[in-house]
């Protein structure tokens, strides 16, 4: 598929990952390459430039994925489970490899029962029930444009508030470890502020209207424990200034043709505040 017109889509995910764009178009992965890396990593990232890289699937996200299919999609259909213990044996990777091949998500049999629990604790925490879903849009492909430059982004869940509500951008993430602000939330600000700043930006481009962004967050592990987080002012204002700088230089390296990796020379590495300390003391370890 390959839209002609900004606008709000819905697309099967491999076509959004493979860019329906009429040129190639920055989303927030090639974004966040190119904000803490370098332009070269975002060209060798972008699946119509370098090609991009593919990713090794970890039980964690493909757990991950699959409660994501019966949550926002209502479907079982991607998710193929092999009757093994493992995927040691050579039928077992067979099987894996094949579903793999097919865009589809193996799992072993044993898994089922997690993802059934995972999908049964986001609706106890009540997200996404059938009040909710009357008034959301689901995997929706947004596409923007701004000056030159196409844009682009896949939104979880859009979520059309009524009676005063705000509209609330909604993205499911799944952590092995808690889902704490001391936890999920301390590298979340790193991990995630473009984000929020990248999909709420192309909402407000193509609708006109400003929305929150949130994260779900539920973990792998019983009792499948979900949170949901959202950033402060300064967070999103953070967010707001990386979209900036990423918009502005991707256009830049577009018109140019030029996409420079590291500068060149030696950089200093700073020194953390309680090894200082322990110089400072006199403390050799």
């Amino acid at each position: 598929m390959t839209i002609t017109q900004p606008g709000i889509y819905t697309m099967p995910a491999a076509e959004y990952h493979a860019d329906p764009c009429p040129e190639p178009s920055l989303n927030n992965s090639v974004a966040k390459r190119l904000v803490h890396q370098s332009p070269a990593h975002a060209y060798a990232a972008h699946p119509r430039l370098g090609g991009g890289t593919a990713m090794r699937e970890t039980r964690q996200m493909t757990l991950g994925s699959a409660a994501h299919s019966v949550i926002l999609e209502q479907s079982w259909e991607p998710i193929v489970f092999v009757d093994a213990p493992n995927f040691t044996t050579k039928d077992a990777r067979l099987k894996r490899d094949e579903a793999l091949a097919a865009g589809l998500l193996p799992l072993l049999e044993r898994d089922r029962a997690t993802v059934d629990d995972m999908v049964l604790a986001i609706h106890n925490a009540g997200l996404f029930d059938t009040a909710m879903r009357e008034l959301s849009q689901f995997e929706a492909t947004l596409c923007w444009r701004e000056g030159p430059s196409w844009h682009r982004c896949r939104v979880d869940c859009i979520y059309r508030g009524e009676d005063g509500e705000p509209d609330t951008l909604y993205d499911l993430k799944t952590t092995a470890i808690d889902a704490t602000p001391d936890g999920w939330g301390r590298s979340a600000i790193w991990d995630y502020a473009l984000q929020a700043a990248w999909y709420t930006r192309g909402y407000e481009e193509l609708t006109g209207r400003m929305a929150r962004f949130v994260f779900v967050v539920q973990e792998t592990k019983p009792p499948y424990g979900v949170r949901q987080f959202r950033f402060s002012l300064t967070g999103e204002e953070y967010g707001m200034g990386l979209a900036d700088y990423a918009a502005h230089y991707w256009a830049r390296c577009m018109a140019r043709g030029e996409w420079p990796s590291y500068p060149a020379g030696v950089v200093t590495v700073g020194t953390p505040g309680w090894i200082a300390a322990q110089v400072g003391e006199g403390v050799r370890g």
